[in-house]
């Protein structure tokens, strides 16, 4: 069990890890370098989100396990039918994201 002061730590460290990540995602956009773009935003919502999760006591070990934990207390339902963020597209397909789930990510972002 983590103390608040570790907890806190890791949430600062886990929340400057999705910032850089963005940063590098700007850096990248002009020279079109789509899949390392992509890459840096799957890894900025899973540094974000597994902040979210460790500020809130929730612990996972693994990527499935972060999406699991992010679905089970965070995701609320629009009509019953369709999820705020397609975050499952960005999670399950990291390595072949297209330019339009870049951009809806991007959009939609918490």
């Amino acid at each position: 069990m983590l103390t608040e002061e570790e907890r806190q730590a890791i949430v600062t460290y886990r929340l400057e890890k999705a910032e850089n990540a963005l940063k590098q995602v700007e850096a990248n956009i002009a020279n079109e370098f789509w899949d390392l773009i992509a890459n840096r935003l799957y890894y900025a919502a899973y540094y974000a989100v597994t902040a979210l999760l460790i500020s809130e006591n929730h612990e996972t070990h693994t990527h499935n396990g972060v999406i699991t934990m992010f679905e089970l207390h965070f995701v609320k339902l629009i009509n019953s039918q369709k999820k705020i963020i397609d975050y499952t597209n960005v999670f399950s397909h990291k390595d072949k994201l297209e330019t339009t789930v870049i951009t809806s990510f991007l959009i939609r972002r918490m």
